[in-house]
């Protein structure tokens, strides 16, 4: 009898560690940060940010961008992308330092369009994707070496395979984002460059709602090293990236609630993903289009319908309950900007000279925030430095 309990209690112990075990590749519900899209108080710009810095970004005389696409601060640099996918270099007060313009071409180290661009602060080099290849080049845009990608076109084209998106692991190991039109989308791939092979994969294939891209920037890396990822697609979670396995643990949930899009919509449109772009594009009920995660705020943006009338900013306070949404239209002015970069307590966005003039609410309603914008170029941008309270 003493034999069998034993053998009885050392069953039970094998049992109760393989489910640990098992556990400990999952995420717990109760771990994951939750917040819901639900109740927000509507807020105003003086509520979320105390006091603003205009930062000019001048421009070669011979080319403006028409439009700003994306915009990024690292290793003390700010880098814009235009709407022709040309990138700018400045310092952090605006000061230039090199553009993309002198090496778009097919010749010897130049490229002809880009896909994606990182900076890497291993290497300290500027990354191009290009259908091909990914190309290095140094703050001055001199170019410095190209290595091959494992892309390819196909026939069908859920089995081509073309990458968008780069983070720098290390000066050679990279985490590249399919398009949405490759096979497979819903994963990170990790590229070795200085072997020019594809190492490994994350997927997120079981949380994906779509794989449309809505996403700009994918990563945010805060204080204590913490890397947050919210990779492309629509869907409700926010990621820890682990960089030692290179696996990726559920952090944050933006629960839709009774008014925005969720799962059950979704699987309500019928079509390929373009034309369920095309439906997301009209959707008349709120879809987070962009999620920016800081130590203590969580920012997701709304579009509702297909006009600038449609778009709101929900911040949440990551430590309380606290969460107000911010029109970004209203009575035929804005009141909000598109915040494109959050960095330790400030937030970026990039607009007009002439937008900026005509929608007080973007400097505060305070003129002397605008002090010196009479010395502005009347067709460089301006990047907005907000401070929040």
């Amino acid at each position: 009898m003493l034999i069998m309990r034993r053998i009885i209690n050392v069953c039970t112990i094998i049992s109760l560690l393989v489910v640990i075990s098992c556990n400990d590749n999952k995420t717990s519900d109760l771990s994951i940060e939750k917040h819901s899209l639900d109740d927000c108080k509507e807020g105003t710009i003086e509520d979320l940010f105390s006091d603003v810095e205009l930062i000019e970004l001048r421009f070669d005389d011979k080319y403006y961008p028409k439009a700003i696409s994306r915009m990024f601060i690292e290793s003390g640099m700010v880098f814009i992308q235009d709407n022709r996918d040309n990138i700018y270099i400045y310092t952090e007060d605006g000061t230039p330092i090199s553009s993309s313009l002198k090496m778009r071409g097919e010749g010897p180290g130049e490229h002809p369009f880009v896909m994606g661009f990182s900076w890497n602060p291993h290497s300290q080099l500027g990354e191009i994707i290009t259908p091909n290849l990914l190309m290095f080049y140094d703050k001055n845009f001199n170019f410095v070496k190209s290595t091959r990608l494992e892309s390819r076109v196909g026939k069908d084209s859920k089995k081509g395979m073309m990458y968008r998106t780069i983070y720098d692991l290390s000066s050679d190991i990279h985490l590249m984002a399919p398009t949405s039109s490759s096979e497979r989308p819903w994963r990170l791939i990790v590229y070795d460059s200085s072997k020019e092979k594809n190492i490994g994969e994350i997927s997120y294939e079981e949380d994906l709602w779509s794989s449309i891209n809505i996403q700009s920037n994918h990563f945010f890396v805060l204080s204590d090293s913490t890397i947050y990822c919210h990779p492309q697609g629509l869907l409700p979670y926010t990621y820890i990236l682990n960089p030692d396995n290179l696996t990726m643990d559920k952090a944050i949930e933006i629960e839709s609630g009774s008014r925005c899009i969720t799962l059950d919509d979704i699987k309500k449109l019928s079509g390929d993903e373009i034309q369920i772009a095309h439906y997301l594009h009209d959707y008349e009920k709120p879809v987070p289009v962009n999620t920016i995660v800081t130590s203590d705020k969580l920012f997701v943006m709304l579009k509702r319908g297909n006009t600038i009338r449609g778009f709101s900013t929900v911040v949440f306070d990551r430590n309380s309950s606290d969460k107000k949404e911010y029109s970004h239209y209203k009575n035929g002015k804005f009141m909000f900007p598109k915040i494109d970069f959050v960095k330790d307590n400030y937030v970026y966005a990039i607009v007009s000279k002439d937008a900026l003039l005509e929608n007080p609410a973007l400097y505060l309603n305070n003129p002397a925030n605008i002090s010196n914008i009479d010395s502005f170029d009347e067709e460089n941008w301006i990047l907005l430095k907000y401070k929040y309270n």
